[in-house]
């Protein structure tokens, strides 16, 4: 890829995000203490941003700053979106959803064995 396909993934990810997160660009923009514009500028290619506002942004936003970067897959959108939701919850509602996705993996694994037996 080149530099200008990774500002332009940059700004998508950016984008969905904060959609992601029912966020506003110009909501981010008033918590950063900066213009209205400031976040639309950025996701429409109008202006770039400094890593110090981009660490600002993950930081407001709860979620690591390699999110923006994720390039690969929509897996990656989805695990963001989950780790968001997760930190959100109480630590036993946590415990809760961890329990409950251990046993859909062992439900998924019995299946599939119970499918190869069939065989």
């Amino acid at each position: 890829m080149d530099k200008d396909t990774y500002i332009k993934l940059f700004r998508q990810n950016l984008s969905q995000t904060l959609n992601q997160m029912n966020i506003s660009d110009r909501h981010l923009s008033m918590s950063l203490e900066a213009s209205e514009g400031y976040i639309n500028n950025i996701v429409n290619g109008k202006s770039n941003i400094s890593l110090d506002k981009l660490f600002e942004i993950a930081v407001l936003l709860d979620i690591p700053p390699h999110t923006f970067f994720d390039f690969d897959t929509p897996l990656n959108h989805r695990l963001s979106r989950m780790q968001s939701a997760f930190l959100q919850l109480k630590t036993d509602e946590q415990e809760h959803w961890i329990r409950l996705m251990e046993a859909q993996v062992m439900y998924n694994k019995s299946m599939e064995s119970t499918a190869k037996e069939d065989r």
